[in-house]
């Protein structure tokens, strides 16, 4: 397993790009609106410092998006809700 960077479409939750330092066989998939499924991956570490955050983005039109990650079942999910 190595270290990637994994773009999920919104509307479908299908994969748009995988930028990865080595092989790895990852998908991607909507369970319903604002949770989406990552698989084949073994979760996300915190940036250093320790607790300083998960190495997650969303567009500058979602800032105001509140993220949720869980790892759970070798299941990576998350849920992303926004006020309004």
């Amino acid at each position: 397993m190595a270290r990637a960077a994994i773009n999920v479409l919104g509307a479908t939750g299908e994969m748009y790009d995988l930028v990865s330092q080595g092989t790895i066989d990852v998908d991607s998939y909507r369970r319903s609106s604002g949770v989406y499924c990552i698989t084949g991956c073994l979760g996300m570490v915190p940036f250093p410092p320790l607790d300083e955050g998960w190495g997650y983005t969303v567009s500058q039109v979602d800032g105001r998006a509140d993220v949720e990650i869980d790892y759970a079942d070798k299941v990576l999910t998350a849920t992303v809700t926004r006020d309004g």
